[in-house]
């Protein structure tokens, strides 16, 4: 019987990050999975950090130093690797909540073509309840919230390398437009998510191909509705500046 979780962390010179959130793995009472770490950097004091852990000396803990082209291209790389039914995305700095992975499994569906997401905690504020494509249009799941059933990945493919910082938005884009793959929000808080990462960087890819998106996998009628509501925010924001 395979795994249940793998658990993706990619991770770019974060050693003095990547100690915190290998301890939050290593604390949950749950076993059943593997932990991938893919270093970019390919850095002997991650593979030491690694290495440290008791998640390593139990086998659950496997580490790929290998170049890679950004975040989403180690995330690709490493869905070769994972074995698990459910594939988890974590960050260096991130933390998971106390006994999160067993109370996710015990809400985890009989279809595993399905996204399961709850929330996470950004600060003091708990993010970001359930979704659905009007809502998705504006916003994204936190990935860190997020547990894909491996076989969503054999139908849809993987996370474009287009979009430096937001190719996980466009992916759960794809996802909710896909009538094969169910979508279920759980409220289980799951993690604690460590802000000023990647995303908040911004992505001009993205938002240049943003209405695009939402009309290719969302639908028109989306569209139109995230159209309006955009030509309202900006008339506001002009008449406020005027």
């Amino acid at each position: 019987m395979p795994l249940l979780f793998s658990v993706i962390l990619p991770v770019l010179h974060a050693d003095g990050k990547l100690g915190k959130t290998l301890d939050s793995i290593a604390s949950q009472d749950f076993e059943d999975l593997e932990v991938l770490v893919m270093d970019g950097g390919a850095s002997p004091t991650t593979e030491q950090l690694v290495k440290d852990s008791p998640l390593h000396r139990d086998g659950r803990l496997r580490y790929v130093g290998k170049p890679d082209r950004g975040i989403y291209d180690a995330m690709n790389q490493a869905l070769v690797l994972a074995g698990g039914r459910y594939i988890y995305f974590i960050g260096a700095g991130d933390t998971l909540r106390p006994h999160a992975l067993a109370a996710v499994r015990d809400q985890l569906p009989a279809n595993e073509s399905s996204l399961v997401y709850g929330n996470v905690m950004r600060g003091a504020q708990v993010y970001d309840g359930p979704f659905d494509s009007w809502r998705l249009c504006h916003r994204n799941i936190c990935h860190q919230a997020a547990f894909y059933g491996r076989d969503i990945f054999q139908l849809l493919g993987r996370f474009s390398l287009q979009y430096p910082a937001c190719a996980d938005w466009e992916f759960n884009m794809r996802c909710y437009g896909d009538v094969r793959i169910a979508k279920q929000y759980i409220g289980t808080v799951v993690a604690d998510f460590e802000q000023g990462g990647l995303s908040s960087r911004g992505d001009p890819a993205f938002n240049r191909d943003h209405g695009r998106l939402i009309c290719r996998h969302l639908g028109l009628l989306p569209l139109l509705r995230w159209a309006v509501g955009v030509t309202k925010t900006r008339a506001l924001t002009r008449l406020r500046h005027e």
